[in-house]
């Protein structure tokens, strides 16, 4: 089954309807792919920002965050992408339901993608 990652679109500054600089993190994924090179990631089930953190550190250029299986929510989803973003890792998310309320929360707290159940 082929799975589809949906990755947030670029921020505009409503008031002067332009890209505001500096506040969106780099995709590696999508940086090292147009360049034609390998990505190498994991999956995180636990909440724990340390964990993540050590991911980013070992060169991980992605993380998958377990939603589905692990016990996060979208306010623990905060802190474990905030230690992806720390250590330059790209968070990818994945999210227990195929749901407006989940896809919206999840990419509003800092995912750069998710990925769906069934797709």
């Amino acid at each position: 089954m082929k799975r589809r990652i949906f990755t947030q679109a670029t921020l505009t500054c409503p008031r002067h309807n332009k890209e505001e600089a500096g506040t969106i993190m780099k995709n590696r994924i999508k940086e090292m792919l147009a360049a034609g090179k390998p990505v190498m990631g994991t999956f995180i089930t636990l909440n724990s920002p340390d964990l993540v953190e050590i991911a980013g550190i070992a060169g991980f250029d992605f993380v998958i965050i377990d939603a589905e299986h692990g016990p996060m929510d979208p306010e623990s989803l905060q802190n474990l992408l905030r230690g992806a973003e720390l250590r330059g890792a790209t968070p990818v998310v994945r999210i227990p339901e195929t749901s407006d309320t989940w896809i919206l929360k999840t990419l509003h707290v800092g995912a750069q993608g998710i990925q769906l159940l069934g797709m």
